[in-house]
């Protein structure tokens, strides 16, 4: 059933229907050392449909159009109690060219991803080599009875690739995962040699006495961390008094040299969005500029209790896309010679509440390197981070410019972080 055929069907049973149709086509690869042990293709459809009767809105999420679907728009809206009115998009401006699904073959790579997973053989202590390489095409279109019709379409890349050095006593491993658009070329031979080289220093592992150290963090770890600070900026939460952040608009809440920003339209990055899940057209946004909070994200819904406009950050839920920690001027090489002497962090492990928005407190369990000189020595043996959200943020004294997306929502750059208390 096409759109018109189910807007007519359903225009003299509802006031407003609206449909968000979501096309996406997915190659992935996977190669462990030189073994091609995974290839998948994958093309999914979904529709999200919310319709409105006499001021009560009804959704449903499926994956095709029919007549049972209308029926149960229909059941739905006949059981609905109390009004639940919604936004429905009647601006016509921003109707565009339909987004094409762009083609998706990632056969080429093969050989290459092979070649680099042999790699292992040069490196005696090296036991296994992982690369994972999937290359996705989504189009989302919003479509209503009110003569509204935009659509966005977006592609990336993601790499994954995992070294694991073995010895007579243990074996250590080191990964890495990020993101980019899909005009972009990974460095994969950079990135393996760089796991393998990472993975045989990690051999030698070392435990930090407990203390306060000057922390190197890098990309991916910072976007998890600040992904998980700036959840906190969400403003259900805020309205619900479950964000330390309230109340804290146009406060300066971090160091003066940290500035994140969430631009949907700038599509040199991979998160490329033109609106939002409810249809708000996306825009540029400095939600910490040097150092001081900005705005909160905001859904139609938070929006309209605090009589603002929607920042079009509704994906699933208030979120973002393509949020990063603006790039300052050094290298990560530069960082590691400013840091001289300190850790390096690669990732962590925790729970939900490891950094808690709601009382500010932060408690990791890092995975890193121990740095001398400006060089990386040795592993860490798995070792707690604790300190607190403001010392975090307002600790951070060096920025660099090495910008990389963990996922399409945000990217980081390696940042430097006076005096966090570790505990081995």
């Amino acid at each position: 059933m096409n759109y018109q055929e189910f807007f007519e069907k359903l225009n003299k049973k509802i006031d407003k229907v609206q449909i968000t149709e979501i096309l996406a086509v997915e190659e992935d690869v996977e190669y462990i050392n030189d073994d091609r042990i995974s290839y998948e293709v994958s093309e999914t459809t979904s529709y999200n449909i919310k319709a409105e009767k006499d001021k009560k809105t009804v959704k449903v999420t499926t994956d095709y159009l029919n007549d049972e679907i209308i029926d149960l728009i229909l059941f739905k809206l006949k059981y609905v109690e109390s009004v639940n009115e919604d936004i429905y998009l009647t601006d016509k401006t921003n109707n565009n060219e339909k987004a094409n699904l762009k083609k998706v073959d990632i056969s080429d790579k093969f050989s290459e991803i092979e070649k680099l997973t042999k790699r292992r053989k040069d490196h005696k202590e090296i036991d296994k080599i992982t690369i994972m390489y999937s290359c996705k095409s989504m189009t989302k279109r919003i479509i209503n009875n009110l003569g509204v019709d935009i659509s966005s379409s977006s592609s990336n890349k993601t790499l994954y690739c995992e070294a694991i050095a073995k010895n007579e006593q243990f074996s250590k491993s080191s990964d890495i995962s990020f993101i980019i658009n899909d005009k972009e070329e990974f460095d994969m031979a950079g990135i393996v040699d760089e796991m393998i080289k990472r993975a045989k220093i990690a051999l030698k592992e070392e435990e930090l006495k407990s203390g306060y150290y000057n922390i190197l963090f890098e990309p991916t770890m910072l976007s998890k961390v600040i992904s998980s600070i700036v959840s906190g900026l969400n403003a259900e939460r805020v309205q619900k008094h479950l964000s330390m952040y309230e109340g804290k608009l146009n406060e300066k809440i971090a160091s003066s040299i940290l500035t994140i920003i969430e631009d949907p339209t700038d599509k040199k990055y991979p998160g490329y969005n033109k609106f939002d899940s409810e249809g708000t057209i996306t825009h540029k946004k400095e939600i910490i500029k040097d150092g001081v909070l900005k705005t909160y994200l905001y859904d139609n819904k938070t929006a309209i209790i605090d009589k603002v406009s929607s920042t079009g950050n509704s994906y699933g839920g208030i979120g973002t896309s393509n949020m990063y920690v603006k790039p300052g001027k050094n290298s990560y090489e530069e960082l590691l010679k400013e840091l001289d002497n300190g850790i390096v962090i690669s990732d962590y492990m925790g729970t939900s509440t490891a950094i808690n928005t709601t009382n500010g407190n932060m408690s990791i369990q890092i995975i890193g390197y121990k740095v001398e000189n400006g060089k990386i020595v040795s592993g860490i043996k798995p070792c707690i981070m604790t300190t607190t959200i403001n010392d975090f943020l307002n600790n951070i004294y060096m920025v660099g410019n090495d910008l990389k997306f963990k996922n399409t929502s945000s990217g980081a750059v390696s940042v430097l972080i006076k005096d966090m208390k570790i505990s081995s």
